[in-house]
């Protein structure tokens, strides 16, 4: 399977999963202009994953994916996720792992993962346990993507707005260089490691995110601070495999463009070690498993 994970630093050094991405989720790409803007040449990301495409299925790497037995259930169910169609009446077992509850109990036990229990918002006591427990909290949506409804909560008050689909209650990780709220998107395809990017903002709900060249150094840092934003246009890599260029109007800012930090997020050897041992463990998990196995998500219940 070819996965998309994000991770999460905490200010002493543990690193935990927040989420995983099935499908074609973004990261090459991402990685690819980010590498462009520190060297000024390309990466070799992409002849990276069409050399294990090859390898593993002898196929080029767009025929892999539209090769994929639930790639139609999973394009609807995406359409399902923006808002753009009512939930399909056709439910490959794999979208369960679209559940954010599901990933939690698959993985859990084997990944350091923030604490997360199904939000009860008729329970003030769970709020409460949580901010006893943790202090910080968040709140997101059991399915969705582009961070859409993530919420953090402050003084045990919350937005109306999580209402809509199911949600789960998270510790918050702070997860910071210098006043950048950072995360960390890694590739992996069939197990193995392919890429790392991290992703920079100044706040959780900010509009604006800025891609980030990551590489190894004695401390978590930014090379430059403030730094240059490279504005790159385009669709990207992911789009134009996934959709074959046609882009869905709803879908043209998170697909088409994006903006890239001109420095470098330093992080220790340990810490890139880990990140990429945790990205081939879940890579393997998630090649293995019986999604007819998986515990049920919300939408089939």
């Amino acid at each position: 399977m070819y996965l998309g994970l994000d991770l999460l630093l905490s200010p002493d050094k543990k690193i935990y999963l927040s989420e995983v991405n099935i499908g074609l989720p973004g990261g090459a790409f991402e990685y690819d202009i980010a590498h462009k803007t520190i060297f000024g040449e390309p990466s070799d990301v992409f002849e990276k994953i069409e050399e294990k495409s090859q390898r593993y299925f002898k196929k080029s790497f767009r025929d892999y994916i539209h090769s994929l037995p639930f790639i139609d259930e999973l394009k609807e169910f995406k359409l399902f996720l923006d808002r753009e169609r009512s939930l399909p009446l056709k439910l490959n077992p794999v979208l369960r792992l679209e559940d954010k509850w599901v990933q939690y109990q698959l993985l859990n036990k084997k990944i350091q993962m923030p604490y997360t229990e199904i939000f009860n918002s008729d329970d003030p006591q769970q709020i409460e346990k949580f901010k006893k427990k943790f202090g910080g909290i968040s709140l997101k949506k059991r399915t969705g993507r582009w961070g859409k409804g993530f919420e953090v909560v402050k003084d045990g008050n919350f937005s109306k707005a999580v209402y809509d689909v199911p949600y789960l209650i998270q510790e918050y990780i702070v997860s910071k260089v210098n006043h950048y709220l950072f995360s960390i998107r890694v590739v992996s395809f069939e197990g193995e490691f392919i890429c790392m990017n991290g992703d920079l903002s100044t706040a959780h709900d900010s509009k604006w995110r800025y891609v980030v060249f990551i590489e190894e150094g004695k401390e978590v840092s930014l090379k430059d601070d403030p730094f240059e934003i490279v504005d790159f246009g385009g669709i990207s890599w992911e789009g134009e495999v996934w959709y074959d260029g046609k882009i869905p109007e709803h879908q043209k800012l998170n697909l088409i463009g994006d903006k890239v930090a001109k420095t470098i997020l330093y992080l220790p050897s340990e810490i890139i070690f880990k990140v990429k041992k945790i990205a081939e463990d879940v890579g393997k998990i998630y090649m293995n498993l019986d999604f007819s196995k998986l515990p049920q998500a919300w939408f089939e219940k």
